[in-house]
């Protein structure tokens, strides 16, 4: 996905002027970009192949993979960008990405032992 929109940028960038290192043209950054994406996502997909040493889950019960749907995350993160859009809107930028960079404690899975909320401050 990263290779596709990589190429996207890449082909899109060369449709301007590139211009040379000494005189960038406008199409010179995006397509840049858009290589560098390429060689990322084509890095990514080679490493995706490579697979280290097999484990069923059940060695560890706390580390096997989970198939439920983590909805706090979700929830989170969907309040998150919608309280984010409605502060920047209303009061400014610094009042809105205070309490969104403050959330992630908040929201954090709970430790045995622990309380359940941790509203610390980030």
């Amino acid at each position: 996905m990263i290779a596709l929109i990589g190429a996207g940028a890449a082909y899109e960038g060369s449709t301007y002027g590139i211009g040379s290192l000494a005189q960038m043209g406008s199409g010179f950054f995006p397509t840049v970009l858009g290589v560098g994406m390429i060689l990322v996502g084509a890095a990514i997909a080679a490493s995706g192949g490579v697979a280290g040493p097999a484990t069923t889950g059940l060695e560890d019960p706390h580390h096997a993979a989970s198939t439920a749907v983590d909805w706090r995350g979700w929830i989170a993160i969907i309040a998150g960008v919608c309280l984010f859009m409605l502060l920047c809107q209303f009061a400014g930028l610094l009042p809105a990405i205070l309490p969104v960079c403050s959330s992630p404690p908040w929201v954090r899975p709970p430790r045995p032992g622990k309380r359940r909320w941790c509203l610390r401050c980030a």
